[in-house]
């Protein structure tokens, strides 16, 4: 959280303004068979303090439609392409707060005043508990990792996202087409490199046939993140996928 810069320390504001609670949330995280991975602290805004219009507003998340998942292994299987995934760590502490919300260090761990005044936190980065943390996270990937980047988003599934090398089409078909279904862009594959990628929170899966993308968004992941592990799927949301590349299938 330090070296994210999430909180700053400042005066308890006497003007009125709200200062939401916080506390630590203690968790055993464990492996997917069951055996504990390790014990977690987390330090959590008590968001339902905030005050809708004032400390928050919109506070809609999409994540990936299962049906886009599936779709997207199955693409994997039928091409033989490699599918991988990576976990972005402390994902909504690298989004920035829409808002300006105060929060107050948890009970037990109150801090010095400083010149005679009380103290308390300014938060700058979406910690986790407030309303919009789920929103700024998404909104600052979906821009940052996939629209700067020139991937197209599905227009069904606002974590679906595509990047396409080149296409080869008939003119008159392309404008037949766009004047019966505007979305038809997304899903016409005419071109021969291709990667593909949904987002579930904090969790990213892509396949493609593009290696030198795929590199390169490894990379970007990397820098932008510091998600450096990234393994062909084995879980996901909960499913356990097993898979035969020579045989063909998952």
């Amino acid at each position: 959280m330090l070296d994210l810069g999430v909180l700053e320390q400042c005066d308890w504001p006497i003007d009125g303004t709200n200062v939401c609670g916080s506390q630590l949330v203690c968790k055993i995280k464990r492996l997917q068979d069951g055996s504990i991975d390790k014990y977690k602290v987390r330090w959590v805004c008590q968001g339902f303090s905030q005050r809708f219009g004032v400390d928050y507003f919109d506070t809609a998340s999409p994540v990936a439609m299962p049906s886009s998942v599936r779709i997207l292994l199955n693409i994997a299987c039928q091409f033989s392409l490699e599918c991988l995934q990576g976990d972005v760590s402390t994902a909504y502490l690298r989004a920035p707060m829409d808002t300006t919300v105060y929060m107050a260090p948890p009970k037990g761990c109150d801090l010095e005043m400083v010149n005679g005044k009380r103290q308390c936190f300014l938060v700058k980065m979406s910690i986790y508990g407030t309303k919009q943390g789920g929103r700024n996270w998404y909104m600052k990937c979906h821009k940052e990792l996939f629209v700067d980047d020139g991937w197209e988003m599905c227009p069904y599934d606002n974590c679906l996202f595509v990047k396409r090398k080149s296409r080869v089409k008939d003119k008159q078909r392309h404008d037949d087409s766009h004047q019966n279904n505007p979305n038809d862009e997304f899903n016409n594959f005419d071109g021969d490199k291709f990667i593909i990628a949904t987002l579930y929170v904090d969790d990213v899966l892509f396949t493609g046939n593009w290696d030198s993308e795929i590199k390169r968004f490894k990379t970007r992941l990397s820098e932008l993140y510091e998600l450096d592990d990234i393994n062909p799927i084995s879980w996901f949301l909960g499913w356990h996928i097993t898979r035969d590349i020579e045989q063909g299938w998952l």
